[in-house]
């Protein structure tokens, strides 16, 4: 049988795109933490404030650059249970970190995920 270069890359470039997507599945980064971006119920920004004003909000969780906040408050109707809040920020509200701020509510920012453009592209 004679050597072909033309049927050695034919047979490399299959092995190639599936080597890339196992590549893109296997060293994805993952998330340890999976469940800490949910939220049992949705919460208004002047409820939130409301909430901030009073003392009852132990930390905020900004997502989607700041767009998006997960809210743990404790909730004085609840037994002081503590309950974890989706608030949707307003785009123009500067005042918003220095008032977290000055309550010593916990801040933190999470970045966007990047997958790979290849999963996006795939929608999975």
């Amino acid at each position: 049988m004679k050597f072909s270069w033309r049927i050695l890359l034919l047979w490399t470039l299959p092995a190639l795109v599936i080597g890339f997507f196992f590549w893109q599945g296997t060293f994805a980064s993952t998330t340890g933490n999976m469940g800490s971006n949910t939220a049992s119920t949705r919460m208004t920004y002047g409820r939130f404030l409301d909430y901030l004003d009073s003392g009852r909000v132990t930390s905020v969780d900004l997502y989607d650059s700041g767009r998006t906040a997960i809210v743990e408050a404790v909730d004085v109707d609840l037994d002081n249970r503590l309950q974890r809040l989706r608030v949707d920020l307003p785009i123009s509200a500067p005042e918003l970190i220095s008032k977290l701020r000055e309550s010593n509510v916990a801040l933190t920012s999470h970045p966007a995920r990047n997958d790979g453009a290849i999963w996006g592209l795939l929608g999975i």
